[in-house]
């Protein structure tokens, strides 16, 4: 290990690039290099972590789902967007869950990620709003995936009270959201 001092004196550790890298460090790079998807309806070719430390390319063409993401962190935000880029699908973001609520009734979304701690109208009053809305308006319901900082135990009861078809835990990772897709969403050529 050497030292290197950038313009503004700050030390940084440089390592030997060929020490097997961790998987969660593995899962940090592949979020931080994703950065360079955008979030349009075409197929995507992304990087994806691998056991042998090397950059794997994986076909996806999901790009004709539109997809719901609300969460009021904006680096989360931003982190599930390049996330749902990568796994070639449409979306569309919001910050609260007034916003979300007034989109879904403007847009067709094939799934809705959300968080269930937003600030104002939760994730799981949001949930309640989207199917009275649907219910009322004899429309199919959409599927509903809730996120939390929490523990599964402490939120899965209260988010499958409010509607949701399913919770996950924070930080979610592509494989994640592709199981997510595959699961919730009928998926036509």
């Amino acid at each position: 290990m050497r030292n290197l001092v950038n313009t503004t004196q700050l030390t940084f550790n440089v390592i030997n690039i060929s020490t097997p890298i961790p998987e969660v460090l593995q899962d940090a790079i592949v979020d931080r290099l994703s950065c360079y998807s955008f979030g349009d309806n075409e197929s995507k070719t992304s990087l994806s972590k691998t056991t042998d430390n090397t950059a794997q390319k994986t076909k996806i063409d999901q790009g004709h789902l539109q997809i719901l993401l609300v969460e009021d962190n904006v680096v989360a935000l931003h982190l599930i967007e390049v996330m749902a880029a990568q796994a070639g699908l449409k979306y569309i973001s919001a910050v609260d869950g007034e916003q979300a609520f007034k989109l879904v009734t403007l847009h067709h979304f094939d799934l809705i990620i959300t968080d269930v701690g937003l600030p104002g109208i939760s994730g799981y009053e949001l949930t309640r709003a989207i199917r009275t809305w649907e219910k009322k308006l004899h429309k199919k319901p959409m599927p509903i995936i809730g996120l939390t900082a929490h523990t599964l135990h402490e939120a899965e009861y209260k988010c499958l009270q409010a509607g949701m078809n399913s919770v996950i835990c924070k930080p979610i990772n592509l494989s994640t959201i592709q199981q997510i897709v595959q699961q919730y969403v009928s998926i036509t050529p």
